[in-house]
């Protein structure tokens, strides 16, 4: 089954958030460990976030092949460092979840996942995820295409000359 090309930008975008330190330790204070974040943990944990993460990374080093700029060995040292260091990405998301939802919203969020419906989705998730981009790929070829046939039949004017 192949992944569409977004995994690549996830795997970019995982890639910049290791360079960085968490601003907790750039400021010396260590996070406030309160029920809520307790709570978001436990709400990454059910939704499975580390092993989709990891999925999405090995998919995408999967395709990769190397290059003189870019040799196995680095690649190999990145897959291993990453399946290492994915608790550390995971604990990043604990403040961007912390500012998104209320406590009460993060309870029934993991009271969701804990139902018939959320085990279902949290099944189905990766391939919807899958089939949203695949069919958005499409979609946009298509739309492109057309933008394509209209500017053959109206093309636009010439751009004014300059004096």
């Amino acid at each position: 089954m192949r992944r569409p090309h977004s995994y690549l930008i996830l795997v970019a975008a995982f890639a910049t958030t290791l360079a960085p330190a968490p601003l907790t330790a750039q400021a010396g204070t260590a996070p406030v460990d309160s029920v809520k974040r307790i709570a978001i943990r436990r709400l990454l944990a059910v939704q499975r976030t580390d092993s989709l993460m990891l999925a999405g990374v090995e998919e995408a080093f999967a395709k990769r092949t190397p290059t003189p700029d870019m040799p196995a060995s680095f690649l190999d040292s990145l897959r291993s460092r990453i399946r290492r260091d994915i608790g550390q990405f995971v604990e990043r998301l604990v403040p961007v979840y912390d500012s998104l939802y209320t406590a009460s919203e993060i309870n029934e969020l993991l009271n969701f996942y804990q139902t018939r419906l959320g085990r279902r989705l949290l099944e189905t998730q990766p391939r919807l995820a899958e089939a949203i981009m695949l069919l958005s790929k499409q979609w946009g070829m298509e739309e492109a295409g057309q933008v394509i046939v209209d500017l053959a039949r109206h093309p636009p004017p010439p751009p004014p000359k300059r004096p």
